[in-house]
């Protein structure tokens, strides 16, 4: 689609397009390339001088050290933007076209199972435009997306300064699966309820401390 979309060639975004709804997931294998970092860290220990001196939430044990090399080095990994489906499946495009709603709306639900926090959003997003019925359910699912992002952010961080945080996050992401299967476990194993609070109360006193 990105591609075709490059190209302005709208009969092969189209195309491309069935052929996503009618697949039967969606994995851009993140949590694959994760787990074979994480390994490969594993192999040679940090250098004493890696952590000497750290300070500011930088890596202060070996761990943490490793803990950062996997995230540095699977940033730059290469997924779908969705730019072209967003386009494609807006109200103004296919809420006047009832087989591209349909097929936009089967790629939704694909998309909300699928494996990445961004193709969860983009699934949510569509269905939120094209399906109005769902949209208390979907802006709930929304924010609780969020919150499960903004938490793992949150550990994340604090496990470049906490050996044993940083030793689990190790062995979840070394046992593959995918990038919201990750978080989930990493939220479970902290404490973390996936589901956000009410609009309006205070974060659980576990997500705060975890954040310190």
């Amino acid at each position: 689609m990105d591609i075709a979309a490059h190209d302005k060639d709208a009969a092969a975004e189209r195309a491309a397009l069935k052929k996503a709804a009618a697949a039967h997931g969606y994995d851009d294998y993140y949590g694959k390339a994760l787990a074979g970092v994480a390994k490969a860290v594993a192999v040679l220990p940090p250098l004493p001088d890696t952590t000497k001196g750290a300070h500011d939430g930088q890596p202060d044990n070996p761990d943490g050290v490793r803990v950062l090399v996997t995230v540095m080095n699977t940033q730059s990994y290469i997924r779908p933007g969705f730019g072209p489906v967003d386009q494609l499946c807006r109200k103004q495009s296919a809420g006047t076209d009832a087989s591209l709603k349909a097929e936009c709306l089967k790629l939704a639900h694909t998309l909300e199972w699928g494996s990445s926090p961004l193709a969860r959003a983009m699934g949510l997003r569509i269905q939120d435009e094209l399906q109005p019925s769902g949209a208390a359910e979907n802006g709930q699912a929304s924010r609780d997306l969020q919150w499960q992002v903004q938490q793992y952010s949150h550990l994340l961080q604090h496990a470049l300064v906490d050996p044993t945080s940083a030793s689990k996050w190790l062995e979840t992401a070394r046992n593959g699966g995918t990038e919201l299967s990750l978080i989930l476990a990493t939220l479970r194993a902290n404490g973390i309820s996936p589901d956000a609070p009410a609009q309006g109360a205070a974060s659980p006193a576990s997500a705060d401390s975890a954040a310190q």
